[in-house]
């Protein structure tokens, strides 16, 4: 139970964390778009495979996770018909390609070792799961401190004297 004197502080701070989640997905948003716009799409071999594996336990060992991700390296020719090789910024699950897999790139030409796999998701996924989860928050938190008015339907309460 939170006391009187910690309210203001903890709701202060529950309307900051959401803020920073939409601070976050704004400038990532900002960055994709930006990106987006530089980018040029080629065709890439991956040639390497950085793999990470993460394990999660909950209630001590009665609950085990295990997490894999993957950060691809490519090889592709930039459009100046040089051979480049890069590794994705990012890493995910989905980026499990067997060795060879031939697939389509974006990188930036002002800095090569920027690449992306082509796909919505690795443009557009963490910015909108930031914006999203930050809006719902904000909006949940809204509609729960909410004043609640009386229901009137029936006309006003009458006072007893």
């Amino acid at each position: 139970m939170i006391g009187r004197r910690n309210g203001p502080f903890v709701r202060v701070l529950l309307f900051l964390i959401p803020l920073g989640f939409l601070v976050a997905g704004g400038y990532l948003l900002l960055d994709a778009y930006r990106f987006s716009q530089t980018a040029v799409r080629v065709q890439g071999e991956v040639i390497a495979l950085e793999e990470a594996t993460r394990r999660q336990t909950s209630n001590g060992e009665s609950f085990r996770r295990t997490t894999t991700t993957y950060r691809p390296t490519i090889r592709f020719t930039d459009r100046s018909g040089r051979e480049r090789e890069a590794t994705t910024h990012m890493s995910s699950s989905n980026y499990d390609y067997p060795i060879g897999t031939r697939l389509d790139v974006l990188y930036d030409p002002a800095a090569p070792d920027e690449l992306r796999v082509d796909g919505p998701m690795s443009l557009w996924g963490l910015p909108a799961i930031l914006l999203g989860g930050g809006l719902l928050a904000l909006l949940v938190m809204g509609y729960g401190t909410r004043k609640r008015r009386p229901d009137y339907a029936d006309g006003p309460i009458e006072t007893l004297r």
